[in-house]
């Protein structure tokens, strides 16, 4: 199926681009063409930190739309608090603004909350779905160890501390020099949307809360692709996620933790238009 055209395909790629949700302004870029791909950032990350090479190969087959969720990096909101289901239904709202009526989608961390809600929510719009990091929340999903969530609730949580939640040691050993591999953050995110973004996480995770009663719903093809050292979201749920959804695969990325897309951007890349771009169901 292909999606429907919008009259901002005329736009330079990789241009800064807004259109109005409701009450919120939504920032966006696209880069490349064919059948659409939405990228769901995760907690308290921009559209900036997806790893560039990742999205510029995922591009030469795919309309790779990246976006800011409401009042993150160079979007803005007029709300006060957010569910993971309202920033889902933001997500679907914004792709009908961009006159989308098909679209793969993925998401990482947080990401892979809001992306399961819409997928849920809106089957008839959403064909495969590719959860990075995933988990079902609930009381059901495996939680990150403590010393995990005071980084990252943490008001000013040092580089050294951020990085030890997305890589394990042994790599960051390797690696010193965080430049040679992370994105540059031109727009930093909002400490108040961030505490809004947690709160919503925090709402997930509680008893009845998260999709892990509705797993077994799935209609889409799932890939679940996780490092087999993340301690940010551990790697025990995505077997949770592998186990509940009916059509669902798995690639674990050996040594790699929460940033695996950073760590091997090359095999991270491959294994995900490997299933997108599969003909099987």
């Amino acid at each position: 199926m292909v999606a429907c055209t919008h009259k901002r395909d005329n736009q330079p790629e990789n241009t800064l681009q807004y259109v109005d949700v409701g009450t919120d302004r939504i920032a966006y870029k696209i880069s490349g063409k064919g059948f659409p791909l939405l990228m769901c950032m995760g907690y308290s990350g921009t559209m900036e930190l997806w790893q560039a090479d990742v999205i510029s190969k995922l591009s030469i087959h795919f309309k790779v739309i990246l976006f800011d969720y409401p009042g993150m990096g160079y979007s803005t909101t007029q709300d006060t608090a957010f569910t993971i289901k309202g920033l889902a239904e933001n997500a679907y709202d914004f792709l009908n603004k961009l006159n989308i009526n098909k679209a793969h989608l993925m998401g990482w961390s947080m990401g892979t909350n809001v992306a399961q809600e819409l997928a849920l929510n809106h089957p008839d719009i959403i064909e495969k779905v590719v959860l990075y990091a995933g988990d079902c929340g609930d009381t059901v999903a495996v939680k990150p160890p403590d010393w995990v969530v005071n980084i990252m609730i943490a008001d000013n949580p040092s580089p050294w501390e951020m990085l030890s939640t997305l890589f394990p040691q042994a790599w960051l050993e390797a690696h010193p020099n965080p430049a040679d591999y992370f994105p540059k953050i031109i727009k930093p995110a909002d400490s108040s949307i961030v505490a809004m973004q947690w709160a919503a996480f925090e709402k997930w995770n509680e008893p009845g809360g998260g999709t892990a009663g509705r797993l077994n719903s799935f209609t889409q093809a799932v890939l679940l692709i996780t490092g087999d050292e993340d301690v940010s979201t551990p790697t025990a749920n995505s077997y949770i996620l592998l186990d509940s959804i009916p059509n669902a695969s798995l690639v674990l990325l050996p040594e790699c933790g929460h940033g695996a897309m950073y760590q091997v951007p090359e095999n991270f890349a491959d294994s995900v238009l490997a299933f997108l771009r599969s003909t099987g169901s």
